[in-house]
């Protein structure tokens, strides 16, 4: 899969604080959400069977539908562990999944 974004931590942080490669993915069509769904499965794989360790970040943005109410707009999932100097940063909408593919969020 291309990423649309590969952005070097040397140069996103403070200075010697992170040398990591991070590569961005915009998870826009169903070819790329096939695809991200079996790189999270196959992280989530190896995280189990190793003895390093596997980070995941999330972030949601919301837009403001009424009052106390809102929907994400916008999810950002990022993977890294110990056994490599990437991570693996994904910008989705959940409402465009199929509630099968969803499966793999939870």
């Amino acid at each position: 899969m291309d990423f649309d974004l590969i952005l070097k931590g040397t140069d996103e942080f403070y200075p010697g604080l992170n040398n990591k490669t991070y590569y961005v993915l915009k998870v826009n069509s169903p070819e790329k959400i096939q695809w991200t769904c079996k790189f999270f499965s196959t992280f989530i794989s190896q995280a189990k069977i190793s003895q390093l360790k596997y980070y995941l970040g999330i972030d949601f943005e919301f837009n403001k539908v009424g009052k106390g109410e809102r929907d994400v707009a916008l999810m950002q999932i990022n993977l890294e562990s110990d056994d490599t100097n990437a991570g693996y940063i994904f910008v989705l909408y959940p409402p465009e999944w199929d509630k099968s593919d969803l499966k793999i969020l939870i």
